[in-house]
């Protein structure tokens, strides 16, 4: 009987010492590690047009950017003649850029799911960014923007 007893004690603590052990052990990366993680800023971005050789100009009016579940926004226009931009293409006069800043790229993908009062399914994301623009070229130095691009 004692020989019983003293296997079961021992098979609980095994049990527990499991338990508890795996309990701490995180294979995978949360939502929440995603945001610590991307520490760009939209200033970091709107730089990148700037350095990609854009004249930027600020619209002091943002967008609306609550309606779509974004917690941040930077609006505005790049001006000039056809400007090549960093060899990546040609920035049309007057290309209007919205740039969207979510808490993660988690929350990009629920705000893309659940939208209904903007199509945003389509606009082009980079981490916890989305760009609303309608020029290629342009959408590529925003995809260009590195999680290394930390700088501003």
């Amino acid at each position: 009987m004692k020989i019983k007893t003293a296997i079961a004690l021992i098979l609980t603590a095994l049990l527990l010492l499991q338990t508890t052990g795996c309990g701490t052990l995180k294979l995978d990366p949360s939502p929440e590690d995603s945001i610590a993680a991307d520490t760009r800023t939209l200033a970091a971005f709107k730089q990148a047009f700037i350095d990609a050789g854009c004249t930027v100009t600020h619209d002091s009016n943002k967008p609306m950017f609550k309606i779509i579940g974004a917690v941040d926004a930077v609006h505005f226009y790049v001006k000039g003649e056809d400007i090549d931009v960093g060899g990546v293409g040609v920035a049309r006069f007057d290309d209007v850029v919205k740039i969207y800043q979510y808490e993660s790229p988690f929350a990009v993908a629920q705000a893309k799911e659940k939208s209904k009062t903007v199509n945003i399914k389509a606009w082009p994301e980079n981490g916890k960014f989305i760009i609303e623009t309608s020029n290629k070229d342009l959408i590529k130095i925003f995809e260009q923007v590195a999680l290394s691009d930390n700088t501003i």
